[in-house]
C-alpha cells in the first residue's frame, strides 16, 4: 500500500515554514507504514497533481487553515478523476469542524482532532481491507452511500512525551527560512490553551492544555540546533501556561549554555503576574515574545472573552521590555461591538508597544464562536481578510 501525506499549498509572504502538523502524523505513521511526504506548500496544484497522479492509494491532506482548504479540495477532485483514484483522507482544524464539505466532494475519510493515533489505525484497516473493523476507528468521519457517519471521537493523548521525537534526517532543511535568512523550524512543546478566546478554534480542537515534560523539550531544543536550525517558533497557542516548567526549561538551557534564537507565546496575564519570566526567557535564548493584544479595548476584550484589560498589557508589556526581548503582537480588526475609535484605539496602543506588529480581520472559521453552518457553502470568501465590523454580504 502506497500511502502519501501531502500539505497543501499556502500563502507566505516572507518566511518559509514547515508543515509541523503533517510531519508530527508523518513521524508516528511512518514507523509501522511506508509513507511518504511531501511539501507542496509552495508549488502549484499542476505541479503537485504531476507529481502524485496516479502513484498513491493512499493520499491524506492536511487542513489545518481556512485559507489553504480550497486548493486542498480542488486536488482531491482532481485526483479523484484519474485511472486508479486514491483513497483521499483529510484531518487538520478546518476539516474537523468542516467534515461535510470534503466528504461531498470527495474525500472518504476525514480524520478529526487529534490525529496521530487515528491516522495510524485507519491506514492499518485499509492496508487489512477488515470492513468490519472501520465502525470501531474512533475519530473519523466517512460515508456509506449517501449517509454521513460520523464514530465517536478519540480521547486524547495524555502523555505528550509518547510521541516520535522529531527526526529532520530526511528533510532539506534549507527549505526552511526566515524572512531574515535564517534556517528556521518549528516545535512543538504542547497542545491547547487554558483559554477560551471566541474568535479561536482552540478551545474546540484541544479541549484542554497538555505539555511535553521539560526534560523532552530541552533535548528537543538541542536535537535541532545540533541539526543546524538558527532560529525556532514554538507552535504553541500558549507556551506560559504551567510557569514552573518554563521556569525548568529555561534554566537547564541556559545552565546548559544554549544559544539558538527562538520565540514563544505568551499569555499577558503570566507575565504580568510573572515579571521575571521575561529575563528567564531571554537568558535562554529567547528574543521575541509573542503576546497578541487582538484589542485595546476592555469593552471588546471581554465581548472575546479573553482574560485581559489594557492595564494588564501595559504592565506585560513593559516587563517583556525591562528584559530586552522583542515584543510581537497583533491587533484583531472587525468585532461586530467595535467603532471605528476603539480600532484607532487599539492601533494606537499597539504602534506603542509593538516591535513587530500584525493586522488581523476578525474571520468566520470553523471552530470558533463565529463560524455557523449555513457559511459552508460560502465559505471561499474567507482566509482573504473578510471583516465582521458590519454584516458579511454573504450571510
Amino acid at each position: 500500500m502506497r500511502v502519501l501525506l501531502l500539505a497543501p499549498p499556502v500563502v507566505r509572504h516572507t518566511e518559509h515554514m514547515p508543515p509541523y502538523g503533517v510531519l508530527a502524523l508523518w513521524w508516528y505513521v511512518r514507523r509501522d507504514f511506508q509513507v511518504d511526504f511531501l511539501d507542496a506548500t509552495h508549488l502549484l496544484k499542476e505541479e503537485i497533481l504531476e507529481r502524485v497522479w496516479n502513484q498513491y492509494d493512499v493520499i491524506g491532506i492536511s487542513s489545518p487553515f481556512t485559507a489553504t482548504v480550497h486548493i486542498a479540495l480542488e486536488i482531491g477532485e482532481e485526483l479523484k478523476k484519474s485511472k486508479n483514484p486514491p483513497v483521499l483522507i483529510a484531518g487538520g482544524s478546518h476539516a474537523t469542524f468542516d467534515y461535510e464539505e470534503f466528504l461531498n466532494r470527495g474525500f472518504d475519510f476525514v480524520v478529526r482532532f487529534e490525529g496521530e493515533k487515528t491516522l495510524y489505525e485507519l491506514l492499518d484497516y485499509l492496508r487489512n481491507n477488515n470492513s468490519n473493523n472501520l465502525s470501531k476507528i474512533k475519530g473519523i468521519v466517512y460515508k456509506n452511500k449517501d449517509k454521513i457517519i460520523k464514530n465517536p471521537d478519540r480521547p486524547y493523548i495524555k502523555n505528550l512525551d509518547e510521541l516520535p521525537f522529531p527526526d529532520l534526517s530526511n528533510l532539506n532543511l534549507d527549505n526552511y527560512y526566515m524572512a531574515s535568512g535564517e534556517k528556521m523550524f518549528l516545535i512543538e512543546t504542547s497542545r491547547g490553551c487554558c483559554n477560551k478566546c471566541r474568535f479561536c478554534y482552540t478551545p474546540s480542537m484541544w479541549k484542554m492544555w497538555r505539555a511535553k515534560s521539560a526534560k523532552r523539550v530541552v533535548e528537543e531544543f538541542k536535537y535541532y540546533q545540533s541539526m543546524g536550525i538558527e532560529y525556532l517558533l514554538l507552535t504553541d497557542d500558549n507556551f506560559g501556561v504551567n510557569v514552573k516548567r518554563v521556569i525548568e526549561i529555561t534554566e537547564k538551557l541556559a545552565n546548559d549554555g544554549f544559544n539558538l534564537p527562538w520565540e514563544a507565546p505568551f499569555c499577558q496575564d503570566t507575565i504580568m503576574l510573572h515579571p521575571e519570566i521575561p529575563f528567564k526567557l531571554k537568558s535562554a535564548g529567547c528574543e521575541t515574545i509573542q503576546s497578541a493584544i487582538d484589542s485595546a479595548v476592555d469593552k471588546v476584550l471581554k465581548y472575546y472573552n479573553k482574560p485581559s484589560s489594557r492595564k494588564i498589557m501595559n504592565l506585560a508589556f513593559s516587563n517583556i521590555r525591562r528584559a530586552g526581548v522583542v515584543i510581537n503582537t497583533q491587533v484583531i480588526v472587525g468585532a461586530p461591538i467595535e467603532t471605528l475609535t476603539d480600532i484607532w484605539n487599539s492601533l494606537s496602543f499597539g504602534r506603542k508597544w509593538a516591535d513587530v506588529f500584525t493586522i488581523s480581520t476578525l474571520e468566520p472559521r470553523p471552530g470558533c464562536a463565529f463560524w455557523d453552518k449555513n457559511m459552508r457553502d460560502k465559505f471561499t470568501e474567507f482566509g482573504k481578510g473578510v471583516s465582521l465590523l458590519h454584516k458579511h454580504p454573504k450571510i
